[in-house]
């Protein structure tokens, strides 16, 4: 009986030691909890206050860089002029192998040249030189700016704009501008008027008397002469014109062949056959009318651009083609064409601007003319180019790629 009872008493204590460790490890759980908890708080606290403090350093930066005005740009300019600011110096270190066009620094040439394309495939033999006669006048500073007014004597085409005109800028400024329209090329009649075909047949004095009239010296009028009528196909058939003695004898200027670029001065009793596109008759007793030129007539560059081109080299065709033997773009020959001459024609930089913005003319021209010839079918995929009727019928259809084009426009606000 004493040794049961024992038994109880000792499983009792060891009941109650349980249940008092257990209680003292809830304890300090309780207490692990708390000051976790408060470490917890403690951190966002610190996290709040120092996210406040930065904000606050920053609107005082702010408010101290903008009183004293030391804004983004400031500091731009400010690490620029630092010593230790690197700046990137792009040299023309470069050398194209094909067409010999000079590149920055980083520039693909060579087998992927930006001006002859891949390979040397839009490579363009480059102008001949100057005619020596020049030398009077080539190296001369005033020569830039009146190569308008020079050219302007000799051209044998006249320049027109319709609806709009050529910008003029202040003095200083070798460059002109289209101010809206299109321009177009004329052989004005032989026998009326006040322009080169006609002095070079019926009264060559005329062109000194031309030059004096512009202001410019007659050296220089007498050595550009000297020089064309040595190296241009076209001015000595004309000056053989004024010789002759029928009424009715012409001057054939002919483009001949595409690959080689040649042109031919003919003069004959008759033509042989009726103008073309690369074909142009000028009769000495002057046309009825005058002769408007194509806008893709390889004729129309050598026959106004007489300083630029004073061999008489001709200009972009249609049947122009790569040295792989693929069509040439007329905007890539015109780019190729300047880029490979821009130092040799930058002589005359007025009258380069002229002729840039000429050939700018034209390749929108053509653009237009190709528009207008492949209109689509359906209605409702392009915008009419004019807006005032109904049911339009002659107007036409300007595709979104097109610039200003109202499909173009719509495309780009969507954007």
């Amino acid at each position: 009986m004493d040794i049961d009872s024992d038994g109880d008493i000792c499983s009792i204590a060891i009941v109650e030691q349980l249940s008092a460790e257990d209680e003292r490890q809830h304890r300090r759980e309780i207490q692990r909890i708390r000051r976790a908890n408060q470490d917890e708080n403690t951190a966002d606290l610190l996290r709040k206050k120092d996210g406040a403090a930065r904000s606050a350093a920053s609107k005082d930066a702010r408010e101290q860089s903008r009183n004293q005005g030391n804004l983004w740009w400031d500091r731009v300019a400010l690490l620029n002029s630092a010593q230790s600011a690197e700046p990137i110096r792009l040299r023309w270190n470069r050398k194209c192998k094909w067409c010999g066009i000079q590149g920055l620094t980083g520039e693909r040439l060579h087998d992927k040249c930006f001006i002859c394309g891949p390979k040397r495939t839009h490579y363009q033999p480059p102008l001949p030189p100057y005619p020596e006669e020049w030398e009077v006048f080539i190296n001369d500073r005033k020569t830039a700016s009146i190569s308008r007014k020079l050219n302007n004597i000799f051209t044998l085409t006249a320049l027109g704009v319709h609806d709009g005109d050529f910008m003029k800028f202040s003095p200083g400024v070798a460059a002109v501008t289209l101010a809206g329209g299109r321009t177009y090329h004329r052989i004005l009649p032989a026998n009326e008027g006040q322009h080169a075909i006609r002095w070079f047949i019926h009264d060559p004095s005329a062109i000194f008397v031309k030059g004096t009239e512009l202001d410019i010296p007659q050296t220089w009028v007498q050595a550009t002469l000297a020089g064309l009528e040595r190296v241009n196909p076209f001015i000595a058939k004309l000056q053989n014109l004024s010789t002759a003695n029928d009424e009715n004898i012409v001057l054939e200027v002919e483009h001949t062949d595409s690959i080689t670029n040649e042109i031919a001065a003919i003069i004959s009793l008759a033509p042989a056959s009726l103008p073309t596109r690369r074909k142009v008759v000028i009769q000495r007793k002057g046309n009825d009318k005058p002769i408007f030129l194509d806008i893709l007539s390889p004729l129309v560059e050598p026959m106004h651009y007489l300083l630029l081109l004073p061999h008489g080299t001709s200009g972009w065709s249609m049947d122009s083609k790569t040295t792989t033997g693929k069509k040439y773009s007329q905007a890539r020959w015109y780019r190729t064409r300047f880029y490979m001459n821009a130092e040799q024609m930058s002589t005359f930089s007025r009258l380069t601007g002229e002729w840039l913005v000429d050939a700018w003319s034209m390749v929108e021209e053509a653009r237009l003319t190709y528009i207008r010839n492949n209109q689509q079918s359906d209605p409702d995929e392009e915008e009419f180019m004019g807006t005032g009727d109904e049911e339009p019928v002659d107007d036409i259809r300007l595709p979104s790629t097109f610039i200003h084009s109202l499909t173009g426009l719509v495309c780009c606000e969507r954007l």
